[in-house]
């Protein structure tokens, strides 16, 4: 089969043919008909992660076929993402087949193609983390910067199933939040959020959510700056006095069944339709095109799924 393989950290990723994974107890073969491209893709397939193993066959979001293993399972339309282990330290879904866990498995909602659930994976489930953690709840003001990304809009769609007001912060004078100019301008938010939802990793964006906040805030984060300082400077006398929460989320401490279960229970905002029309901003690539993003030849731009139907 085919599959997009990197050999080592310093390794550019290549396209090999490499032998069809054996079915084993409590996994099934799954043939991949999309796989998600995401940021984290790219740093693994630049060695940033120090818990990969090699050589390695790169990607974390998919959706599929079951075509060997349990035969009440075969024939059954999948989806679902990495947690911790796929393309990191077991093969990951850039490839015409991959072995993934049983219980790991996520049925496909009939209301979506390959393409869409392929999309979802890593974007739903970091939101959902980060709704979780900043135990998000009706009636709450929910600010999410970032929000035209994959992980934002996610993130709008599903507080705003909660029943939370929710306003978009980004560069344009589209947002609810314009921050072209400055992110000072949080700083005069009125009302001030219940809950920042921030996933920019922009220390400047991310010390202006601090100071928006209300009083018993919550603010989760899912990113951090790869260069340069990483030191957030706040004013902990303020954050203690106001009861403020900072909340970081990391995706990759997910063991991929506590991914399928998260994906499960947001099953009824994944099959509403605003969920399904987020999938759907989407570009199909090639696996060549996949490693062209991945070996760092092109930039990666919106939303790319790498198209195996």
């Amino acid at each position: 089969m085919l599959a997009i393989v990197t050999e080592s950290a310093d390794a550019k990723p290549v396209i090999k043919q490499v032998p069809k994974p054996t079915v084993k107890d409590g996994f099934v073969v799954v043939k991949i008909m999309a796989a998600g491209l995401n940021p984290s893709d790219l740093l693994n397939a630049k060695g940033s992660f120090p818990y990969t193993t090699y050589p390695r066959i790169l990607g974390r979001d998919w959706a599929g076929v079951v075509e060997e293993g349990p035969s009440h399972l075969v024939g059954n339309a999948v989806f679902g993402t990495s947690g911790k282990s796929l393309s990191f330290d077991q093969d990951g879904t850039f490839a015409q087949y991959c072995l993934i866990a049983e219980n790991s498995l996520t049925s496909k909602p009939a209301s979506l193609g390959f393409i869409e659930a392929a999309s979802l994976g890593i974007p739903l489930t970091t939101a959902q983390t980060m709704l979780h953690r900043a135990m998000v709840k009706e009636g709450d003001v929910v600010l999410v910067t970032g929000a035209k990304g994959a992980v934002g809009s996610a993130a709008c769609l599903l507080a705003r199933q909660r029943g939370c007001r929710v306003l978009r912060a980004y560069r344009s004078a589209e947002a609810d939040v314009n921050l072209t100019s400055s992110a000072s301008t949080l700083k005069s938010l009125t009302p001030r959020p219940d809950v920042i939802l921030e996933t920019t990793g922009n220390l400047e964006v991310l010390s202006a959510c601090v100071a928006a906040l209300a009083n018993f805030g919550r603010l989760a984060f899912i990113s951090a700056p790869r260069t340069g300082s990483k030191q957030l400077s706040i004013d902990v006398l303020d954050v203690y006095r106001r009861q403020i929460s900072l909340l970081g989320c990391n995706t990759l401490l997910a063991t991929p069944e506590h991914a399928a279960q998260q994906l499960e229970s947001i099953r009824p905002d994944i099959e509403a339709a605003s969920i399904s029309e987020n999938g759907k901003q989407t570009v199909t690539v090639t696996l060549e095109e996949a490693v062209s993003f991945l070996d760092g030849t092109r930039p990666l731009s919106g939303r790319c799924i790498v198209s195996f139907c």
